[in-house]
Order: C-alpha cells, then sequence, then structure tokens
C-alpha cells in the first residue's frame, strides 16, 4: 500500500492511458462505416461518370459550318497529330469570323453625331444646343435645305386656329374682296358676297385638314420628341459634355426611330394609306439613368450583397435586371425607351419588324388599343378608311463600346469620362 502511494501520479496517468486508449476504439467503427459509405457513393458517382466519358462516341470537327448537309465523321482512333492541328486550324478560323463579325457589327451600329465631339475636344455647349434643336424642329435651321426630323418623315401637324384664320383672312383677301361690286362706295353685293365667303369658311377646316393629310406622310405631334432638359430652347446655361452626351444618345435613338417609320411609310402616297399614321412619343431619359446597369436596376453596389458583372449578364441572360436580360457590359451599352403611335391595325407585325430590322434595336413589349377615328378627325387627323390602333412598344437600343468608346481617346473615343466612370469602364477601348 506504501509503494501505491508513493507512485500514485505513475498510476492514475496509466489509468488515464488506458481509458483513452478505450475510448479511441470506442466509436471507431462508426467512423469506419460513415467513411466507407462517402466513399462507396463517390466511387458510383465518378465511376459512371468515367464510363459516360469512356464511351462517348468521337467524332472530328466540321470544318465547313456553313453546309448544312455536312457529316460529322467518327474518329476511330486516339487523335493524330493531323487532326489535333485540323483542329486547331477550325478552332482559330471560328475566332476569327467571330472577331469579323464582331467589327462588322460595330460598324453597322456606328452612328455619326449631330457635331464632331471627342473626349478630349467636346462641342462647344451652345452650338450643340442650336444644333440640336434645329435638327428636332424646334428652331429653324439656318440652312432650309438641312435634314431634319420632320423632312426624314415627310411629317406635318394638323391646322391649328391660328393657321386656319389665317387662311380665312387670305381667301377673303383674294378670291371675295374682289367680287364686292362698289356703287357710290357701297359694296350692294356685300350681302350675297358675305353668304357665300361664310359658306366657304364653314367647309374651310375640313379642306385644310384633308389637303394636309393628302400632301404628307405621318402626323408629328409637337411635343412627340423628348428634349435634353439641359438642352431645351429656354435654357441659356451651358450644358457639360455628359449631358450632350446623353442628348446625343437620346438623338441616335430618335433618328433609328424616325429611319425605320420612314422606310415603312415609303411606298404610301400620303396619310391616308400610310402604315404609321401619327408618331404620338418618343421618350427616352436625359440622365444616366438612360442606361440600363446593375446600378440603375437596383442592385446592391456595396456590402456582401454587392452584385457584380457575371458571364450571364454578358451573354444577355440577365433576366432578373432587364426584360431582355441585356445589361451594359464591356462590349455593349444597353438603352431602353418608349414608343407611341396611331397605326393601320392590320400593319402592327410589319412595324414592329422593320423597327429591328438591320439595327440593334429589340421590341420587348407591345400594347394596342383601338383609334376612334371619328373623333380623330374632329381634333383635326385625317387617318384615312383603314382601321387604327394605338401602338405602345417598349425597346432597347444597344451601342457598341467598340465605336463609343474607340482605341485612342484623343482620336476616336466618344464618350466622355464622367459616363466611362458611371458605367465603370476602367480602361478605353473596352469593346475590341
Amino acid at each position: 500500500m506504501e509503494l501505491v502511494k508513493k507512485n500514485i501520479a505513475s498510476v492514475v496517468c496509466g489509468i488515464v492511458v488506458v481509458l483513452a486508449i478505450v475510448a479511441l476504439f470506442w466509436p471507431i467503427s462508426g467512423w469506419v462505416s460513415t467513411l466507407q459509405a462517402s466513399v462507396n457513393s463517390s466511387k458510383t458517382k465518378y465511376a459512371d461518370k468515367m464510363q459516360s466519358l469512356m464511351s462517348a462516341p468521337r467524332k472530328l470537327p466540321i470544318t465547313n459550318a456553313l453546309d448544312s448537309n455536312a457529316e460529322q465523321p467518327a474518329l476511330k482512333q486516339f487523335p493524330t497529330e493531323q487532326v489535333i492541328k485540323l483542329g486547331e486550324e477550325v478552332k482559330d478560323q471560328v475566332q476569327k469570323q467571330a472577331q469579323e463579325m464582331l467589327q462588322a457589327t460595330i460598324q453597322r451600329n456606328r452612328h455619326e453625331p449631330i457635331m464632331a465631339m471627342s473626349v478630349t475636344h467636346p462641342p462647344d455647349p451652345f452650338q450643340f444646343q442650336r444644333a440640336y434643336l434645329q435638327y428636332l424642329g424646334v428652331w429653324a435651321p439656318d440652312d432650309p435645305k438641312a435634314q431634319t426630323i420632320k423632312t426624314v418623315l415627310d411629317s406635318v401637324t394638323p391646322p391649328n386656329a391660328k393657321e386656319i384664320k389665317a387662311e380665312e383672312d387670305r381667301m377673303w383677301k383674294e378670291d371675295f374682296e374682289g367680287k364686292l361690286i362698289l356703287i357710290n362706295g357701297t359694296a350692294t353685293n356685300k350681302p350675297q358676297v358675305d353668304a357665300q365667303f361664310t359658306q366657304a369658311k364653314e367647309k374651310l377646316p375640313e379642306k385644310m385638314r384633308r389637303e394636309r393629310a393628302e400632301k404628307y406622310k405621318i402626323y408629328l405631334d409637337p411635343d412627340a420628341i423628348d428634349i435634353a432638359g439641359n438642352l431645351g430652347p429656354d435654357i441659356t446655361k451651358q450644358a457639360t459634355p455628359e449631358q450632350m452626351w446623353y442628348a446625343q444618345n437620346m438623338l441616335w435613338i430618335d433618328q433609328d426611330v424616325c429611319a425605320a417609320i420612314a422606310q415603312i411609310n415609303a411606298k404610301a402616297q400620303n396619310i391616308m394609306d400610310a402604315p404609321v399614321k401619327q408618331l404620338l412619343k418618343i421618350s427616352i431619359d436625359d440622365t444616366d439613368k438612360q442606361y440600363v446597369t446593375l446600378q440603375n436596376s437596383g442592385a446592391p453596389t456595396s456590402g456582401d450583397q454587392a452584385a457584380t458583372l457575371t458571364d450571364d449578364m454578358i451573354a444577355g441572360k440577365a433576366f432578373a435586371v432587364s426584360e431582355t436580360g441585356r445589361v451594359s457590359n464591356p462590349v455593349y451599352d444597353v438603352i431602353h425607351f418608349r414608343v407611341e403611335m396611331n397605326v393601320d391595325a392590320r400593319k402592327v407585325p410589319e412595324i414592329v419588324a422593320q423597327l429591328q430590322r438591320g439595327r440593334l434595336i429589340t421590341v420587348f413589349t407591345c400594347d394596342t388599343n383601338s383609334v376612334d377615328a371619328r373623333a380623330a378627325v374632329e381634333q383635326g387627323y385625317v387617318y384615312g378608311e383603314a382601321p387604327v390602333v394605338n401602338l405602345k412598344m417598349m425597346c432597347e437600343e444597344l451601342f457598341m463600346r467598340g465605336w463609343t468608346v474607340g482605341k485612342d481617346p484623343a482620336k476616336d473615343a466618344l464618350m466622355p469620362v464622367a459616363v466611362e466612370q458611371q458605367l465603370g469602364i476602367a480602361t478605353p477601348n473596352a469593346g475590341q
């Protein structure tokens, strides 16, 4: 007993070691079973994948993608150097064609600004404002033959009260005043001439409305085209480069939409047989909000939940951000806008298709409502005999960064630095 007391520490340590060994082996059989089940599951899963990979048919690449009847021959042996070389050539060819397609799209998408502009040489704000408002028809152009939105569309507005009164005065002076017979300074036939004039005057508004409908191809409401707030006719403060850029974007979209309408109405003789009879509105935001970006979509831009540009967004699959799945990215920028027109009800599909044809424009919502043509006549609009509907469309247009940002900022870059920063463009030529 005395021996145990003297070596009590050694005894306690021995007991602890024995208990530890027992504790180690007590649950280990369960751990082994769990680990073995996991290994077996992984083995089965990856064995199936390996077997599928090993048994998959191997085929040579198709070297002529334009031949729809081309057959893809089977690869009966391990790829030789010749086959590998052929695959590399096809890959290089596809990359080259993709680059050529990108460059062709950039050139097709390229738009000319209303005045020469670049990052280093922005246009004079007041000269830009003047050119901008003249093109929109707000101010009379310096050159009467200069192209404007009105001349592109061959448009007109219904006669207003002032124009009708001016025509009444002209008609009286040129057509009726000379019929008065004066005897001793008194017009003896004035009651008869007045009656004739009154009868002609009553028919004048309808006559003027029909003459305009027969002479022009579309009605253009005075406020149909949105004007950038910082460049309006009453603005005397000079616009910043970025404000001019947003206005230029608006104008490019206006030009594209109006060019499409002009093509749609090209074969029409007048408003009464034109597919598009009245342009009521082209509406575009005049600030950085015109761009469809992660920031403008309301997605978080900071913190743990911050959204980032993903491959899906670049591929046009960001449907949580945009109805079309497209969002501004290093290849192109996206701008949404709204168009409202009164059109021939039978031509709606043709109108929607033509608006998109040859342009990077997509119509992603369409809404139509019938128009009371008789009530429209009372307001001065003569549409003809065809059924007319009010067509409202939500659209987007893409602008390739290959030409808006450009290779050499000193020569080609159009987009102001402040806009680049807003869009998160870190380096020039992001779209190339």
